[in-house]
């Protein structure tokens, strides 16, 4: 019976430590000199963008992105702040410095900043440095 018992320890064990390193999934990009940013995908299908690296086992606490595994988003460097646009969901954590701010928040004066129109299609303009990433699978478009 003590087999038995020491056994299913040794299973639920395995299986937390599987569903931790799982849970710890990160990828680091490179803004710009110095700047960098950490993407970590989490269980349950939520997301935290990080303008810095972060190793934390919890979720952050000040200064952080949280949306979908699924979306895609855009992180404007402007000015020393990180502009942040997404084609999801999302909520700023700011809970002091934070260098984050929302594109949506003041949208008519960042598309006459960032944007150009290229026969009625906005786009960024060239000279930007930003970074786009689609969370889901990684992939990612800088011009830096």
């Amino acid at each position: 019976m003590k087999k038995y018992i020491k056994s299913a320890g040794y299973v639920i064990l395995f299986f937390l430590f599987i569903c931790f390193a799982i849970d710890q999934s990160r990828s680091f990009y490179k803004l710009e000199d110095g700047k960098e940013v950490t993407v970590w995908k989490r269980i349950g299908g939520i997301c935290y963008v990080i303008p810095y690296k972060y190793y934390g086992i919890i979720k952050p606490s000040s200064c952080a992105i949280e949306t979908v595994n699924t979306g895609g988003i855009t992180l404007i460097w402007y000015n020393g702040k990180l502009i942040v646009n997404t084609d999801s969901k999302m909520k700023i954590i700011n809970n002091g410095d934070c260098i984050l701010e929302d594109y949506m928040n003041k949208k008519d004066e960042n598309d006459s900043i960032f944007l150009y129109s290229d026969n009625g299609i906005d786009k960024l303009k060239s000279d930007l440095k930003y970074l786009s990433i689609y969370i889901l699978d990684n992939s990612v478009y800088s011009n830096k």
